[in-house]
């Protein structure tokens, strides 16, 4: 039977038209037959290039010294497979060495290495690995690998009552379990997805947060990111809402005021980073968040700014915050 074409650039194989031992090379990707006799490079001018057969074992010259390997021998250079491996190695071994405080490091480099091993041993090009990559990617980070249906029995009910003699449930699915499913008295269903938006604090992006109500507020946007629709595809990255928040009514008591500016995230056909505006304003009334106009925002900032200058006067700190 004709063996697949190894992986290495030079390999010990017959020739299946002269029946010559030969040196099985490259050429961009079709096989060249040349003649193992003193000069291997020389090519057997009798030799059908594309008809060849490997070894099944290494041949008898006790010169040979060479390894076998899937039924494959290789000559004088060591395989793709081999020196990737120990490259690894070395890397692992680096890395748990310079860990001063170890802890889970080296059992945690030790399975990576594990992985990396069983992968090389699969022979994968520079394409397929990168799938292969994904695929881990999705299956460790508990994502679904293809598009969630929204069908019944992708859920399962993890709270359940009645309003008004009418049923109230919360589905949480079983494939993404970021994603909860929740049918209201009067018939209305709505989704959300807890890891599909992060809020950063405008004033201090290295704050990010979740926050249900401004993702149930940012799913309401004009932005075809902003709703969930099935088929569904968890996004790869979260949706960034980038938002303001104070505390003001100083009158009647610190009351949370906020401010969603826009949308942030990168667009999953193009690649491009897409910003889309929101620009929607709301209070705490005492009893809930009520919508207010841009308007009232921009009193209740400048009275936070007031405040937050007058703190910093009385405290020996100017408005600009330098003594």
């Amino acid at each position: 039977m004709q063996g697949k074409a190894p992986n290495y650039k030079r390999a010990i194989s017959r020739c299946a038209n002269c029946k010559f031992m030969t040196t099985y090379t490259r050429s961009g990707s079709q096989p060249m037959c040349n003649r193992d006799d003193g000069n291997p490079f020389e090519i057997h001018p009798d030799c059908v290039c594309d008809n060849y057969e490997p070894i099944p074992q290494c041949c008898d010259d006790a010169e040979c010294g060479s390894d076998a390997f899937d039924g494959i021998q290789t000559v004088g250079e060591k395989s793709t497979e081999s020196s990737q491996l120990e490259w690894a190695r070395r890397e692992i071994d680096l890395l748990i060495k310079m860990e001063s405080d170890p802890g889970y490091a080296p059992e945690c480099a030790e399975s990576a290495f594990r992985a990396y091993r069983s992968l090389c041993a699969d022979g994968h090009s520079g394409v397929s690995i990168q799938l292969v990559k994904k695929i881990l990617d999705d299956l460790i980070d508990l994502k679904p690998l293809t598009p969630l249906t929204g069908e019944d029995d992708e859920w399962s009910l993890i709270d359940d009552g009645f309003v008004d003699g009418r049923r109230h449930g919360i589905f949480q699915n079983r494939r993404y379990g970021s994603l909860f499913k929740s049918i209201y008295p009067d018939g209305t269903v709505k989704y959300s997805d807890v890891d599909r938006f992060v809020c950063v604090d405008m004033d201090n992006p290295r704050n990010r947060f979740y926050n249900s109500f401004m993702a149930e507020k940012a799913g309401e946007a004009e932005s075809k990111v902003a709703k969930i629709e099935f088929p569904y595809t968890p996004p790869r990255r979260p949706i960034e809402i980038w938002c303001e928040q104070l505390l003001a009514d100083y009158a009647n008591g610190s009351y949370y005021t906020i401010r969603l500016d826009s949308l942030r995230y990168t667009d999953p056909e193009t690649g491009l980073h897409v910003q889309d505006g929101i620009d929607r304003c709301f209070k705490d009334d005492g009893t809930k968040m009520v919508e207010i106009p841009r308007s009232e925002w921009d009193e209740r900032k400048a009275i936070a700014k007031d405040k937050a200058g007058f703190d910093r006067t009385h405290s020996g700190i100017n408005a600009s915050g330098v003594d």
